[in-house]
C-alpha cells in the first residue's frame, strides 16, 4: 500500500475530522507490522500541512521526527521516470502535483493508495486501486 500524505497529515492534527480514524488505523497498521510506501515528498507535504494548520512550528518539527523515526514507512525517492509518469496523469486526470506522485508511484508499485483526499481518489480510481483508511479493515478493528 502506498498512503498519501492526507492520511498521515490528519494523524498529527486533532482537530482533524479524519483524526481518530487515521491513528486507529496507522496504529493497527504499525501492530500488524504491515509496512506501507510513501514517496519522500511525504516528509515535506505532511510537515508543511501540519504547521499551516495548526499554526504551530513545534508541533510540525515534532511531525517530522516521528515520520522519520517511524519504522513502519519505506520512504523512497521520486525518481525522474516517476515524476515523468506523475506529470502525465496530472495532464490527463487534472491530478494536482504532489496528489499525482503518489498516484504515479502507487501505479509503479503495483500497490494500492490510500487517502482521505476524495478529489484524488475519484481522480486516481482509473488507474489505481483506491481505498480510504475506513474501509480497510485493520481501521475498523477487524
Amino acid at each position: 500500500m502506498v498512503v498519501d500524505a492526507s492520511v498521515l497529515a490528519s494523524r498529527f492534527l486533532e482537530p482533524d475530522s479524519n483524526h481518530e480514524i487515521a491513528v486507529s488505523w496507522l496504529r493497527l497498521l504499525a501492530d500488524s507490522r504491515v509496512d506501507f510506501h510513501a514517496p519522500a515528498i511525504a516528509l515535506a507535504e505532511v510537515t508543511a500541512a501540519v504547521r499551516s494548520v495548526s499554526g504551530d512550528e513545534q508541533l510540525a518539527r515534532e511531525t517530522l521526527a516521528s515520520l522519520r523515526q517511524a519504522t513502519f514507512i519505506q520512504l523512497a525517492e521520486v525518481s525522474l521516470s516517476t515524476a515523468l509518469r506523475a506529470a502525465e496523469l496530472a495532464a490527463r486526470a487534472g491530478l494536482k502535483g504532489c496528489d499525482a506522485v503518489y498516484v504515479a508511484f502507487a501505479e509503479e508499485e503495483h500497490a494500492s493508495l490510500v487517502t482521505l483526499d476524495r478529489e484524488q481518489a475519484e481522480r486516481a480510481a482509473e488507474f489505481i486501486p483506491v481505498l480510504s483508511p475506513g474501509t480497510i479493515p485493520a481501521a475498523r478493528g477487524e
